[in-house]
């Protein structure tokens, strides 16, 4: 990343641990290569991803700035949900960026100020042909936006729904993400977590971190009756 992108504040920064390797993709492999193949080329437009909550567009959003840095790429991750904390003057200075992959639009709708300082990100990016990612739990259409003209810019560009994982996928990425930490996880235990906790995948993933440092306290093995006890307390 710049000078600039590491004299940002730490709201801004992506997650190192998160890439596309380590993303579970189920039915989202297509977008997956596209948006690999869209760092290495001039972007038309800003790319609008939707989604579900729980369906990984955060994950996503960070692969895509540590796979700019590789790249050697500046660029920044802002997560608008956080946006009592931050100044939307912190748009001014992104433009300048390869990459700025921006989260939660939907958490500053209806803000005018910030809403104008996206425009103008956008205005910004255009003109130095670098690359906007933006996503949100609902499609383009749906955002309840004061200014028309950023609805305009936000349509220049491509939208892809991610799909969220279905229960089958969510067993398999379990299993597969257990397996990178060094645990044994058989199908039945990854079914009966899926059936018994809840179905979000971040929620899924972060019981898993969990259960990990658990087996480990206690020398246990991850079985079914370790879970539901682990689960009930």
């Amino acid at each position: 990343m710049s000078k600039l992108s590491t004299q940002l504040p730490l709201a801004v920064r992506a997650n190192v641990k998160a890439t596309f390797d380590n993303f579970h993709p189920g039915r989202n492999g297509e977008l997956i290569s596209l948006i690999r193949e869209s760092l290495s080329i001039s972007p038309e437009g800003p790319l609008y991803l939707f989604g579900s909550p729980g369906a990984g567009k955060t994950h996503l959003l960070y692969a895509i700035c540590n796979a700019a840095e590789k790249k050697n790429l500046t660029s920044a991750y802002l997560p608008l949900a956080e946006n009592e904390c931050l100044d939307p003057e912190i748009l001014s200075g992104m433009g300048a960026l390869n990459v700025v992959c921006i989260d939660n639009i939907d958490a500053i709708t209806g803000n005018l100020t910030w809403e104008t300082a996206l425009f103008n990100l956008l205005n910004a990016s255009r003109e130095s042909g670098n690359r906007i990612v933006i996503c949100a739990d609902c499609p383009l259409a749906s955002l309840n936006l004061n200014l028309p003209d950023l609805g305009s810019r936000l349509s220049w560009g491509l939208t892809y729904r991610i799909i969220e994982l279905n229960d089958d996928e969510k067993a398999e990425a379990l299993i597969n993400l257990a397996g990178e930490k060094g645990m044994e996880m058989s199908v039945d235990v990854a079914a009966y977590i899926v059936r018994h906790h809840m179905r979000d995948s971040k929620a899924l993933f972060t019981l898993l971190d969990r259960l990990d440092e658990a087996t480990l306290i206690e020398q246990r093995l991850l079985t079914i009756p370790f879970v539901r006890t682990f689960l009930s307390s």
